[in-house]
């Protein structure tokens, strides 16, 4: 996965913790039920979690998520993008928008309807 491949559209770049989990299970499903949306917008969605590559193919494929699933097992690119966010001021990645009814306590999964009025440029 290259970023610059993706110059000129708009790149959602969702973390998560473990692929196959029930937390990072619904919000990859809530992704990708929302994909179309997305990429009528020239968006990009783009998983990044500390798994093996082989571990994200079998959760791609066992739940059909139609994006890249990015290895990041050191944590370099997940502290990349928290370090140029914070340092530079034209970075194309921005952070994601406060979730409508997440808190603390939602065991990191997003509902559909609050995910994309997260996002009200794209709807």
């Amino acid at each position: 996965f290259k970023l610059a491949d993706h110059r000129g559209k708009r790149v959602v770049l969702f973390f998560y913790p473990k692929s196959d989990t029930p937390g990072c299970t619904k919000e990859a499903c809530e992704f990708r039920d929302a994909s179309k949306t997305f990429a009528k917008k020239s968006t990009v969605i783009v998983g990044l979690s500390p798994d093996k590559a082989a571990a994200q193919q079998k959760f791609a494929t066992k739940y059909g998520l139609p994006f890249t699933l990015v290895p990041d097992p050191d944590h370099a690119i997940a502290l990349g993008v928290a370090c140029a966010s914070a340092e530079v001021e034209q970075l194309t990645l921005e952070p994601a928008p406060a979730m409508p009814g997440a808190d603390a306590g939602t065991d990191g999964a997003v509902l559909g309807p609050a995910m994309m009025s997260a996002f009200p440029n794209l709807i």
